[in-house]
C-alpha cells in the first residue's frame, strides 16, 4: 500500500477489453408517463475489463521526480491501493459508483516478467 512519504511514478495505463453494460429497458421502456420513472434504471449497470499499469523504471525517472520521497514497487497491495484511490478520487469513476454501477475492472502490473 502507499503511504504519504511514498510515490508511485506512472508511465502509462492501458485499458483492455473495457465493456459497459446497461439494461436497455431503462431508456426504451414504454409508456413514458409524467412523474413516473421506468421500472429498470437507465444507468450503466456494470463495467468490466482490464487496466494494465506501467511504472517508470527507476533508471528512467527524472531527477525532480524524487523530492525526498521513497518509491514503491508495483505489487498486489500497491495495485489495490491505486485502484481504491482512483475510484475515490476520479470524478467519473466516483459518479458511476455512486449511481450504483459495479466497476469490475482488473488492475494488473503491465510489466510481464522477462519482457
Amino acid at each position: 500500500s502507499l503511504s504519504s512519504t511514498q510515490r508511485l511514478v506512472l508511465d502509462r495505463l492501458e485499458f483492455t477489453n473495457i465493456k459497459a453494460w446497461r439494461d436497455e429497458r431503462g431508456a426504451l421502456d414504454l409508456p413514458i408517463l409524467a412523474n413516473q420513472p421506468p421500472d429498470v434504471p437507465s444507468r450503466l449497470q456494470e463495467i468490466t475489463g482490464t487496466i494494465r499499469v506501467f511504472v517508470v523504471p527507476a533508471g528512467k525517472r527524472r531527477k525532480d521526480d524524487n523530492d525526498g520521497e521513497s518509491f514503491v514497487t508495483l505489487d498486489d497491495s500497491t495495485l489495490e491501493s491505486l485502484k481504491e484511490q482512483t475510484e475515490w478520487r476520479c470524478p467519473v469513476a466516483n459518479m458511476m459508483i455512486a449511481s450504483g454501477c459495479q466497476i469490475n475492472v482488473e488492475w494488473v502490473n503491465g510489466v510481464v516478467p522477462g519482457e
